[in-house]
């Protein structure tokens, strides 16, 4: 028994976790921890709780990054909003491949963010730039191919869509947590997700119940009747309620974008915890960190 899970730890071995998501200069930042979450299977109550802690926490940098890739990405659909003829239908095409490049990066950048705090280490948000760069092509590859597949899914009687939404969550956190490819990062979400659909189910609705009114707030500003209503009533000239319309749109859908990827990471993990005792991989890794900081020999497999 004692073989067997020495072979199940080396074979859990080879994600982020134990080599790529442990940069070696996090080693060395002493000042740098925090408190490691706790390592157990979780409920959808759990996911969500330990989701809203890790965003709480982490607040400025999850939502930071994210509201300011949201900044040009709102910037350019509004302007394809007043655009005319062929302008309108350039600048909006262009406005929805940013909003789409925006929020598979922003996603990317919080996950490593997150994924640092339950292990107890402060990643900036420059730190999770420069990591998630490494994997913007598979990430992007896999984000399009997930839109295209749960889109062409729900317009076939909607339960394929669903289906394959439930089997590919966890892609974008494969990608740049396991550093694999975008098909690669498909195939392990769906490894990873089945016999759990009753949990993805109900964290999924929680959070678009959390998400929702923010989004909803976010794209109405860009409403012309309630750009109409609002600007004589805030006393606010053209310019004025734009900026005022992408800051606010882009901090809202910041949250919106942050939640979702906190809760998307929450839930890798504990696939992998349910899957394949992740708990006991990154036990061992915060026992190998501790010796290193005291200068013990490393604890071993």
């Amino acid at each position: 028994m004692v073989q067997a899970a020495r072979s199940n730890v080396i074979q859990l071995g080879r994600g982020w976790s134990t080599r790529e998501l442990r940069p070696r200069h996090w080693a060395r930042e002493r000042g740098a921890r925090t408190a490691p979450a706790p390592l157990e299977p979780r409920g959808v109550g759990a996911i969500l709780d330990t989701a809203l802690e890790v965003l709480f926490a982490r607040f400025g940098t999850c939502v930071g990054v994210a509201a300011c890739l949201w900044v040009p990405a709102l910037a350019l659909g509004r302007i394809g909003m007043r655009a005319r003829g062929a302008l309108e239908a350039l600048s909006m095409l262009s406005g929805l491949a940013t909003q789409f490049v925006v929020q598979g990066l922003a996603v990317g950048l919080v996950t490593i963010v997150v994924y640092g705090h339950l292990q107890g280490r402060r990643v900036s948000g420059l730190e999770s730039a420069r990591i998630a760069l490494l994997s913007t092509p598979a990430l992007l590859a896999s984000a399009l191919i997930t839109t295209l597949g749960t889109v062409g899914g729900a317009c076939c009687c909607v339960v394929p869509g669903i289906v394959l939404s439930w089997l590919w969550m966890v892609a974008p956190a494969a990608v740049v947590l396991e550093r694999v490819g975008p098909l690669e990062a498909l195939t392990r979400s769906a490894s990873l997700a089945k016999g759990g659909f009753l949990r993805w189910a109900g964290t999924m609705l929680t959070q678009i119940a959390l998400t929702l009114p923010l989004t909803i707030i976010g794209t109405s500003l860009a409403d012309p009747n309630v750009r109409a209503w609002l600007e004589p009533r805030l006393g606010l000239g053209p310019l004025a309620f734009d900026v005022l319309d992408i800051a606010l749109s882009s901090l809202l859908m910041g949250i919106a974008t942050a939640l979702s990827a906190v809760v998307l990471t929450v839930f890798y993990i504990d696939c992998r915890v349910r899957k394949e005792g992740f708990d006991l991989v990154m036990r061992l890794e915060r026992l190998r960190g501790r010796a290193r900081s005291l200068g013990a020999p490393e604890v071993s497999a």
